[in-house]
């Protein structure tokens, strides 16, 4: 008697992207962030995006409700990395957003999860984000020893995908052991230059590609996509 194979779901294995093999590609690779629903997800996947951030941030113009959009997440290819974005929580939600089959990673933002970090990083990819302000905030990074870091343009009171930049100049000046995700004020029109001035790992937009907050527009993201595909980092 022949038995059939069981049936597995695919929130059941966590497939390992490309984006999160930490890898070096000859130009870098795009997240776009601030998904909130299936339409520009596939929009996003259409156009070559290699990532997809998904904000559980509850205050934020980008928010998603994980018990409404989780089967659409979940249908989404298996090679896009899913990546949940959260701000300062607890050591116990922290755990849970690692644990949680949906997401293939977790970036974090704030510092009040800094104290427990390195009991995170033991869990799964994580992702620090970083509010750049000056050259003090990328002084010491030694604290972390998780998968990347995004470093994010500041703004008071915000946790990212504010559209606000930095300068690129201090990043480029600073040999820094992990990926870099560049994430900031980037739109089609800039990301040549920055990928030019920082030569990141990744590069990471939300409201550069947007018509309005949380809904993507089409040519925006294609430009986007197409012009950080075919940019190339100077000589350093």
């Amino acid at each position: 008697m022949e038995h059939s194979q069981p049936k597995i779901s695919p929130i059941e294995i966590r497939v390992a992207p490309r984006f999160l093999s930490g890898t070096r590609n000859t130009v870098p690779l795009v997240k776009i962030c601030g998904i909130t629903n299936p339409v520009d997800a596939e929009l996003a996947i259409e156009s070559g995006a290699d990532a997809l951030g998904f904000n559980l941030f509850p205050y934020s113009q980008r928010f998603v409700d994980l018990s409404k959009a989780r089967s659409w997440i979940n249908a989404l290819p298996a090679d896009v990395a899913r990546v949940l974005i959260g701000v300062n929580p607890s050591f116990a939600q922290a755990l849970e957003w690692i644990a949680d089959p949906t997401f293939h990673a977790v970036q974090l933002h704030g510092e009040n999860w800094h104290p427990f970090v390195s009991r995170l990083v033991e869990t799964g990819s994580l992702i620090a984000a970083i509010s750049v302000k000056n050259e003090q905030s990328v002084s010491d990074l030694d604290w972390f020893s998780g998968f990347a870091f995004l470093f994010d343009g500041h703004r008071a009171g915000d946790f990212g995908g504010t559209g606000e930049s930095f300068s690129w100049e201090i990043l480029h000046r600073r040999p820094i052991a992990k990926p870099v995700i560049l994430a900031g004020g980037l739109s089609p029109e800039n990301i040549a230059s920055a990928i030019r001035a920082v030569d990141p790992y990744a590069v990471d937009v939300a409201s550069g590609v947007e018509s309005k907050p949380g809904k993507k527009d089409r040519n925006k993201l294609r430009d986007f996509i197409a012009a950080a595909k075919a940019a190339r980092p100077l000589p350093r």
